[in-house]
């Protein structure tokens, strides 16, 4: 987990280089670090702190275990029972395991019997720690804390018919699937059939079964698709959070298309550009105008440097 937060860390400072405070701010860059550095921190304080005076082999610190209201207080907005979310592990009770709930800042609790349908013998049975899960949330207990399940038979899922589209949609792209109910093989699959325009139907068929990886398969989309259509696409997804997202990304291709199709000058539109829209740009531009605006006003050296290299001739691509 630590190696993730560092790999993180080391990413933002060549992508953030150069800008100020609110740039930082609008890159999301310390929402997506905090994202992945609060479970880690959770499991180094479960685990105990070393002392800041003296050298320990075993750490003796105060053990603060995040889970306690004390030092995680309950936040206002409560998650809606039955929300579909991502949580990783960050610690194992003898009652079950204590997660992190990726977005929204919360830590949350699967008991025993909400970890598996199958028996779970004994803590050596639980998911690791890190492990990333899916989970339903269930709701909040007496003492305000939220409660989830992990059991496969509790999470949405495919229909059979959605299963059965899916199939077709693997089969046209030659892919052999293990386990239909395997998100990351679905992904894979996905991933390949988007960019294929007869096979879009299919894949709108099975979001409309069940398909729950429906950000992905949207935003990924927008990158074929023109406004209109990838308006109905965005359409499809139900989570404020997530169509947000989507929607920003539809602009931002809108944009990019715009600007290879009618090079203009964009330097005072830059810095309210992402980071990855900025890179779009290099990669579609072909106009010296929009190439130099961004070489002069990128907003970070890596940016700056490719649009030169591209305007010189010498751009291989992001290394």
């Amino acid at each position: 987990m630590l190696t993730e937060v560092q790999k993180m860390l080391m990413i933002s400072r060549g992508e953030a280089a150069g800008l100020d405070a609110d740039g930082v701010i609008a890159s999301g860059w310390p929402w997506r670090i905090s994202q992945v550095a609060a479970p880690a921190l959770h499991v180094l304080n479960a685990r105990r702190r070393y002392s800041e005076q003296v050298v320990e082999d075993v750490p003796t610190g105060k053990v603060i275990d995040l889970h306690d209201r004390r030092y995680s207080p309950r936040p206002a907005d409560e998650i809606a029972e039955g929300t579909l979310v991502g949580v990783t592990v960050v610690c194992h009770h003898p009652y079950g395991l204590g997660v992190w709930v990726d977005g929204v800042d919360q830590f949350g609790h699967v008991n025993v019997p909400g970890i598996s349908d199958e028996p779970i013998g004994s803590p050596e049975n639980y998911p690791p720690i890190g492990d990333r899960l899916r989970a339903v949330v269930i709701g909040y207990n007496g003492s305000q804390q939220l409660r989830l399940t992990t059991r496969r038979s509790d999470l949405p899922g495919l229909t059979a018919r959605g299963a059965e589209v899916f199939e077709q949609i693997a089969h046209a792209v030659g892919a052999h699937i293990a386990d239909v109910h395997d998100e990351h093989e679905r992904w894979q699959v996905y991933w390949t059939a988007i960019s294929h325009e007869d096979l879009r139907p299919l894949i709108r068929e099975a979001i409309s079964e069940g398909e729950d990886r429906v950000r992905q398969i949207v935003v990924e989309t927008l990158k074929y698709v023109d406004e209109a259509e990838g308006r109905t696409w965005v359409d499809l997804i139900q989570s404020d959070h997530d169509r947000a997202f989507a929607e920003q990304r539809l602009r931002e291709w809108a944009l990019i298309r715009e600007i290879a199709d009618r090079p203009r000058k964009i330097a005072i539109e830059l810095p309210e550009l992402t980071l990855w829209c900025q890179r779009r740009i290099i990669e579609h531009a072909t106009s010296d105008l929009v190439l130099s605006d961004v070489a002069e006003s990128g907003s970070s050296k890596r940016i700056r440097h490719a649009a030169r290299e591209k305007l010189r001739g010498r751009w291989k691509g992001w290394a």
